[in-house]
């Protein structure tokens, strides 16, 4: 788990100097796709506690 993050922030690193429009779409889809999953989340345990 270590190696691949090592490795994924590695790529990033390379992805921001050669394509500095690529690595901001990638955070952006990132940064959404997570937003989503932490607001499913949320949405489904006040479902289940209500």
């Amino acid at each position: 788990m270590q190696n691949l993050l090592k490795n994924y922030l590695a790529l990033l690193r390379n992805l921001r100097e050669k394509t500095p429009l690529l690595f901001v779409m990638h955070v952006f889809f990132v940064g959404a796709a997570v937003l989503i999953l932490l607001l499913v989340l949320l949405i489904s345990g006040l479902r289940i506690l209500t």
